[in-house]
């Protein structure tokens, strides 16, 4: 998802540019016992440093803000990776300003102000301007002073990266051999498995299915429903929002009974479905709320993604336990979808081991064995299907090894008949063209290597009472 947002980076408007530049590069920290701190519950504690909730409920917000804006749904699945993102977020830019503190570096209220009023956002006919700055934190719920201290976080943070940066070195022999490496072709066979005949093959123990389902009763159940009346609108402006909530707020008045909703979305010319309310996607983000109102009950207007939304509750079905016979399915699925990383591993170790030609094993799985020529790096087609790890893999062996990738829900399994090394032209055209990237790409290696190597070393504790666990 962080890729998603990086892309976009540049259609960003001056909130998104202050999450980033609050949360992301910088963030907002209190050291030690003692120092001043408004919200006394933290969320984060790294060895003397507290993160607050506040600064946690404020970056969570931003990012769910941030990802609609670039249409990506948000279910709660979603909303989960969201606040683990967040508090690795909140984590990681803890600890590297720790590190740069730790490392000596420090920052100049001349080099803060120089900064500040570089800033594209804060600029108005080629000048900086204070109303423009003052304007856009009020939007994003910022004060002055927070976000120069996380400018402040920010300018220290950025001389760790450019002395790392400026200290990584790249030796021609390195450099030759990450072009090789890229330039390198070959030719493979291979034969294509779908993964559900491999799944079939797996023998599953009965006494297994039988103890898991006596362990786990209370996993396998039926589907919980929630059948009701829901009336969602999408208001496509702020003028639309206005008109449509006037409509939701007189419906609820002048509402007596469930059905009752359904001539007033007439009357009012809304639209209304009559539906099992737990598998509408667009509801997501309120199904607590709705799982909270008893049978007959009408909610009040609640808010989910962008529609806004009411729901009346005709009758509900509670999940029910399954018995062995209707989760005996269920279960063995589970222990095939378990096994069969190892199982595949045993079968390519006994294709190798008993030198079993790739066709033999093509005609015990139905298969058929596919010849690619000089193949790179990049994605392979096959049968209309793109296949991104295979170059890779394949070109990772040597001549006659065999190996396999898992992909769009098939097993490759494929053998190397031949490695072509590329012409001198080509690498030294290579490393000239890519040395740049090439010791970018190290440094951030080396950055990656620091900060985890940090974290290793620090205490880190996390308050999960705010996280509701």
């Amino acid at each position: 998802m962080l890729d998603t947002i990086r892309n976009h980076a540049r259609k960003f408007n001056v909130l998104i540019w202050v999450i980033v530049a609050s949360f992301i590069l910088s963030i907002f920290i209190v050291w030690g016992k003692g120092s001043f701190n408004p919200f006394s519950n933290w969320i984060i504690k790294i060895d003397k440093t507290e993160v607050s909730y506040e600064d946690f409920v404020s970056l969570f917000e931003r990012l769910m803000e941030l990802y609609r804006s670039q249409g990506i749904n948000i279910d709660q699945n979603v909303q989960k990776e969201i606040k683990q993102q967040a508090l690795e977020i909140l984590i990681t830019n803890t600890v590297i300003y720790d590190l740069a503190k730790r490392s000596g570096f420090t920052t100049s209220s001349k080099e803060i102000t120089e900064t500040l009023i570089s800033i594209p956002d804060f600029v108005e006919k080629g000048k900086f301007s204070k109303e423009k700055y003052l304007y856009s934190l009020k939007n994003a719920g910022l004060t002055p002073a927070r976000f120069e201290k996380n400018l402040q976080n920010e300018l220290i943070i950025k001389k760790l990266q450019l002395t790392i940066k400026e200290g990584t070195t790249l030796s021609d022999f390195e450099l030759r051999k990450i072009a090789t490496w890229n330039l390198i072709r070959g030719n493979i066979d291979c034969i294509l498995v779908d993964l559900n005949k491999i799944k079939e093959r797996i023998p599953v123990d009965q006494n297994k299915v039988k103890e898991i389902y006596e362990k786990n009763k209370e996993r396998y159940k039926t589907k919980e429903i929630i059948n009701g009346i829901v009336i969602k609108v999408k208001p496509q402006n702020q003028n639309e929002k206005k008109e449509v909530l006037k409509k939701l707020e007189l419906i609820l008045k002048e509402a007596k009974d469930i059905k009752s909703l359904i001539e007033l979305s007439k009357k009012y010319n809304i639209r209304v479905i009559e539906e099992d309310v737990l598998s509408d996607n667009d509801l997501e983000e309120i199904l607590n709320n709705i799982k909270n109102l008893k049978e007959n009950q009408i909610s009040e207007i609640m808010k989910s993604k962008d529609y806004y939304v009411i729901v009346g509750i005709k009758n509900k079905k509670e999940p029910k336990p399954l018995t062995f016979e209707e989760a005996k399915p269920l279960i063995e699925t589970e222990i095939r979808n378990s096994e069969i990383e190892n199982y595949i591993k045993n079968l390519i170790d006994n294709t190798i081991k008993s030198k079993k030609d790739l066709q033999e094993v093509a005609k015990e799985y139905n298969s058929t064995l596919k010849t690619l020529n000089n193949i790179s790096r990049g994605p392979v087609t096959i049968n209309n299907e793109s296949y991104k790890l295979l170059a890779i893999e394949a070109l990772n062996k040597k001549e006659g090894e065999i190996g396999y990738v898992t992909e769009n829900n098939k097993l490759v399994i494929f053998k190397v008949t031949k490695k072509t090394l590329p012409p001198e032209e080509d690498i030294e055209n290579f490393m000239k063209n890519h040395k740049k990237n090439i010791l970018n790409a190290k440094a951030n290696k080396i950055w990656t290597a620091l900060i985890l190597d940090s974290r290793n070393h620090l205490k880190i504790e996390i308050n999960k009472k705010f996280l509701g666990e």
